[in-house]
C-alpha cells in the first residue's frame, strides 16, 4: 500500500498471527478487564454468578457474554458439559453419553470449543480445595491430582485440534480414549 495507508489488524491471540506480519506491525497491547470487575458487573445486570465466572474464562466483553448468554445453545452445552463430567465421575457411560449426545448436539466448532472449555473448568475446579466458580461438592473428584492435570491436558490438546479444523465425531473419541484408557 502507499504511504498514507493505515491498517489496524486486531487479534485476541498474537501467537496465531504469521511472523511476517507481525514483524510489519507496531504492536498495541491493550488492558482487558479484570475478570472479577468483569464477574461484578454481570451479576449487577441480573446475570447468575456462576455463568458469569464461567463466561470470564471464554471472553472478556460484556455484550458478547451477554449475547450468549440469550442463546440457548449456551445453557445446553453446559448442561451437557456438566452431565458429562458426572458421567465421566460416577464411571456412568461416558464413552455412550460423549458420543450420542454431546456428538449429535454440539456439532459446530464454537459450540464444541465452549463445550470443553467447560469441562477442562469443570476439572481444574476439581483440583481446588474451595471450589471457585462451581460451588458444588458433588463436582469433587477422587483422583489424584497428577491424574486430573493429565485429563486436563488431554482437553486442552484436543481444543487446540479443533483450530486445524479436525472432525468434532473424531475428536470427541480421541478424547474419550485419554481420558478412559491413558
Amino acid at each position: 500500500p502507499s504511504s498514507d495507508v493505515v491498517a489496524i489488524l486486531t487479534c485476541e491471540n498474537i501467537t496465531k498471527v504469521l511472523p511476517t506480519i507481525i514483524s510489519r506491525c507496531q504492536l498495541l497491547r491493550l488492558k482487558t478487564t479484570s475478570k472479577e470487575g468483569l464477574i461484578n458487573e454481570l451479576v449487577n445486570d441480573g446475570v447468575g454468578k456462576e455463568d458469569a465466572k464461567v463466561l470470564v474464562n471464554f471472553f472478556n466483553d460484556k455484550e458478547e457474554i451477554l449475547n450468549i448468554l440469550e442463546d440457548e445453545s449456551y445453557q445446553e452445552i453446559k448442561d451437557l458439559a456438566f452431565e458429562a463430567f458426572l458421567n465421566f465421575k460416577n464411571d456412568s457411560d461416558f464413552i455412550y453419553f460423549m458420543q450420542r449426545s454431546v456428538a449429535s448436539k454440539v456439532n459446530k466448532k464454537e459450540q464444541f470449543t465452549l463445550f470443553l472449555g467447560i469441562l477442562e473448568l469443570l476439572f481444574k475446579d476439581s483440583l481446588l480445595d474451595n471450589l471457585s466458580i462451581f460451588e458444588n461438592e458433588e463436582l469433587k473428584l477422587s483422583y489424584e491430582k497428577q491424574e486430573i492435570e493429565k485429563f486436563v491436558y488431554s482437553i486442552i490438546m484436543c481444543r487446540e485440534k479443533i483450530d486445524l479444523n479436525a472432525n468434532i465425531a473424531l475428536l470427541i473419541d480421541d478424547l474419550c480414549y485419554k481420558l478412559r484408557f491413558e
